[in-house]
């Protein structure tokens, strides 16, 4: 099941730029590995930053869902 929230809700009431910001920060002290999986058949990729449980997955617009951990992170993006 997806649940759909807006990017506010995933920044955890910090104006985007600076969620973008902290997220950047953090992602440049720990870089993680990325994997990139394709379903032809699906006309999907799905790009993984960090092997860890979804907490929600962000909506951002009709082809774009983000998964991110319970501490806000992005752990993977599908693109359709």
């Amino acid at each position: 099941m997806t649940a759909t929230a807006s990017v506010e809700d995933v920044a955890g009431g910090l104006p985007v730029a600076e969620f973008v910001a902290e997220a950047r920060r953090r992602a440049a002290e720990n870089p993680p590995p990325a994997s990139v999986e394709r379903d032809d058949e699906a006309g999907a990729s799905y790009v993984t930053f960090r092997a860890t449980g979804v907490a929600r997955t962000v909506q951002l617009d009709t082809g774009t869902l983000v998964d991110v951990d319970a501490d806000g992170m992005v752990i993977g993006v599908e693109l359709i």
